[in-house]
């Protein structure tokens, strides 16, 4: 029997027909339905929920106290809902009726938000998250477009979190359906545009915080592939198409038919033009940008694919602020960026090329004009422009400068003004030039280092403070070399070893690190025997060198990864540090140890120089080619050719890119050269062990020893100094002996002789 809401209408369980049921409910509800005989026979079912039962469909309601989401809800039920800008709940019923046609229907009744607060007394930051944490039905994402245009008007004044949720908002409103309403991507368009207004700083944090701007490229490109259009014609021969407009922003999307394409124009107007209606030819600042589809453009697809393609979209930035904020190689409003594409295929390798007139401002500096294109794979996924398959045909004036610019694939395009005139960016041909010269000389770095440590090792009779201090210098540059080669071949395998790439980066990282350190202990080595000259005793001197040589890049580098474990990893198309990362844990300590060097270096120079100038005997003066060779020593020994990576830019930016990648790559063949093969009692630890021939044995030194001496020391009662090296370590041999004599005339004396400074 029916007995209030024990039984769920459920006809086929109580054997009773819709209209009857209907009727019973209409009945019970509205008191207004004929009357019926009810007495039937019992119902047998069991109180449980039927199969046919109805439900309320998820939806968005709106009034003032904000836009509220009701779920899918099971009809005679009341469902609570979360207040928008408090911790009130919002209810409303679903309503089981029955229809005109005696069909159940299950239908929302009216909100009751009586309890919650007014969207007029929240936050536009309380608004903008709850626009963002929104779930949206598909096909109503109307009502969350409309409100960001409105809290977007004022987005001059916007701050970094409240542009971060903007963004996110316009994310979940593209992803709530897979088609979007023209007026739904109207009100997305303008959203985009108003945030062009965001103060610059505030759009540089956020991008590099949140990533916000190539989001928001990413996010036009998405809207122009959804929105809808209406229905191509095949009586007419002619194509639906939609293009919607902003103050600085136009996309265009149209159905064509890839079988009988002829070609397509899509020209961005400027500023001036959306705002003037006169007709009086091209003013200057008017001129229009075009970019041209060729006819030709779906020849390598084969008729399968061809049939495949449903549209056309196009793209217009004419402020490139966005692409700034992600790659400041960008010159701020000097051209515009078109973009084309055909649906979500990837077309390549065109037989014609893809031609583009975009108009530019004239510069007071004329630098390079480059054609380029918006890369999306580059920058760890953000985008930056890349110059591949993209050709600069002419420049033309007419009365603005414009160029012409051929393609051979489609995407977004723009033009590239070059401030420090150094060429096209990421020439393929320079980058593996620089690629091999990079590879091959840590190659020889490497067998030179590995000889050198096992000479060192081996051959020295006795293991000073300067050779275990070279000791550890050479090895941190072998595993640093190493774990560089190593890493350029785990780059293929960091999408699938993620691990594998972020272990890497952080030996890289730790080595490099480790190689800089033991520069700075060189150096200060070096100052202690040549400038101060009465070297004060350290206690346990290896040890803290050691402590300080591979201790601190250690913190350094647990630092890092405390931050944040994703500052090292896939960064740049490279197993290596994030960009911030880059600059605060690895670039910074450069700089530092460098000036450090640099200082020390001027210091010795000028010891070497002011000593040699108080020489009066001709056989004892420290020759220009000896000083020079000593020079060469210390600059390969303090790693100053680093120095050349700072110098790379404007027209000779090319010239230090060789430069760095050479004398950085062979730096471990330097050393060898001059801290091992010019050693004379290493030579002859060779001689000794891989010379069988008596002659070899027994024979004279080979003239190569003199002729391979950076100076020969003076002969005073300095029995050390004809073991010493023939150029670093004859520098501080010579130069301590100098220092001496000089203090003896002014009676300071010291017990100490000058081998306690070997």
């Amino acid at each position: 029997m029916w007995k209030e809401q024990d039984y769920k209408l459920d006809d086929t369980c109580c054997d009773i027909k819709k209209p009857f049921i209907c009727q019973i409910d209409c009945a019970k509800k509205t008191k207004e339905c004929q009357s019926l005989d009810i007495s039937l026979r019992s119902c047998s079912c069991k109180d449980q929920l039927p199969s046919n039962q109805e439900h309320c469909k998820p939806e968005l309601t709106e009034d003032d106290k904000g836009i509220i989401f009701w779920p899918l809800t099971l009809a005679n039920t009341t469902h609570q809902a979360e207040c928008p800008y408090n911790d009130k709940k919002a209810q409303r019923h679903c309503l089981l009726s029955c229809s005109v046609a005696a069909e159940l229907q299950a239908s929302w009744e009216t909100t009751d938000s009586s309890d919650c607060l007014s969207k007029s007394y929240a936050s536009r930051e309380d608004r903008l998250r709850h626009l963002a944490d929104l779930t949206i039905p598909p096909g109503q994402a109307w009502m969350v477009s409309r409100e960001l245009v409105d809290l977007t008007m004022d987005a001059d004044t916007f701050h970094e979190v409240e542009l971060a949720l903007s963004v996110d908002v316009i994310d979940n409103i593209l992803e709530s359906d897979n088609t979007t309403e023209i007026r739904v991507a109207e009100d997305s368009l303008l959203s985009v545009d108003n945030l062009l207004s965001v103060d610059f700083e505030v759009l540089m944090e956020s991008q590099q915080n949140e990533n916000t701007s190539s989001r928001l490229i990413r996010a036009v490109d998405t809207l122009v592939l959804k929105v809808e259009y209406g229905n191509f014609s095949d009586d007419t021969n002619s194509s639906s198409s939609v293009t919607i407009e902003t103050a600085n922003m136009s996309i265009t999307a149209m159905a064509i038919n890839a079988t009988t394409f002829g070609g397509l124009t899509f020209v961005l107007p400027s500023q001036t033009q959306l705002t003037s209606t006169e007709e009086t030819g091209w003013s200057h600042g008017a001129m229009p940008s075009f970019i041209k589809l060729p006819s030709s453009l779906f020849d390598q697809l084969d008729q399968k694919e061809q049939l495949q393609v449903e549209r056309v979209q196009f793209a217009g930035h004419r402020l490139n602020i966005l692409f700034e904020t992600v790659d400041n190689s960008t010159l701020s409003g000097f051209s515009p960026v078109l973009a084309s594409s055909i649906g979500e295929m990837k077309l390549k390798n065109l037989s014609d090329p893809v031609i583009l007139f975009i108009a530019y401002q004239n510069q007071s500096d004329p630098g390079n004009i480059s054609c380029v294109f918006w890369d999306v794979n580059r920058n760890d996924g953000n985008g930056a422009w890349s110059d591949e398959g993209c050709t600069l045909s002419t420049e033309v004036d007419h009365g603005e400068l414009m160029a012409v610019c051929e393609c051979d694939h489609l995407t977004n395009f723009a033009l590239l003004f070059d401030v420090y005139r150094t060429g096209p960016p990421d020439d393929p041909a320079h980058q593996r030039a620089l690629s091999i010269i990079s590879y091959v000389g840590c190659g020889i770095s490497l067998l030179a280092l590995a000889v050198t440590l096992v000479s060192l090792i081996s051959y020295r009779k006795k293991h000073d403070k300067a050779t275990k201090i070279l000791i550890n210098l050479c090895f941190a540059l072998f595993l640093a070399l190493l774990f560089f080669l190593i890493g350029s071949f785990a780059v293929d395998f960091a999408q699938t070893i993620p691990e594998l790439c972020t272990s890497i980066a952080v030996l890289l990282h730790y080595f490099l690190l480790a190689t800089m350190m033991w520069m700075a202990l060189e150096a200060f080595h070096l100052y202690l025997m040549l400038v101060k000259v009465f070297e004060q005793y350290i206690h346990h001197f290896m040890v803290k060198f050691c402590l300080i040589g591979w201790g601190v890049p250690v913190i350094l580098v647990v630092i890092t990864l405390a931050v944040d474990l994703d500052n090292y990893g896939y960064h740049n198309t490279i197993c290596w540090l994030s960009d911030m990362a880059f600059y605060i844990t690895f670039l910074a300590p450069i700089c530092l140890v460098l000036l450090f060097n640099i200082i020390i270096f001027c210091l010795i120079i000028y010891q070497i120089c002011r000593l040699n100038s108080r020489i009066t005997t001709p056989n004892e003066k420290y020759s220009y080619i000896s000083r020079l060779r000593a020079a060469i020593a210390l600059v390969v020994l303090l790693g100053l050719t680093w120095i050349f990576a700072f110098f790379a830019i404007g027209q000779a930016s090319l010239l230090f890119n060789y430069l760095f990648a050479i004398f950085n790559s062979l730096q471990g063949l330097f050393i060898f050269v001059f801290h091992c093969a010019m050693k004379k009692e290493i030579r002859a630890g060779w001689k000794k062990t891989f010379c069988r021939c008596n002659r070899c044995k027994h024979g004279k030194e080979h003239d190569f020893t003199s002729s391979t001496n950076l100076l020969s020391a003076p002969n005073h009662n300095l029995s050390e100094t004809a073991d010493s090296d023939e150029n670093v370590d004859s520098t501080v041999s010579w130069t301590h002996h100098s220092n001496m004599e000089a203090m003896s005339t002014s009676k300071r004396h010291s017990k100490r002789t000058s081998s306690e400074f070997q």
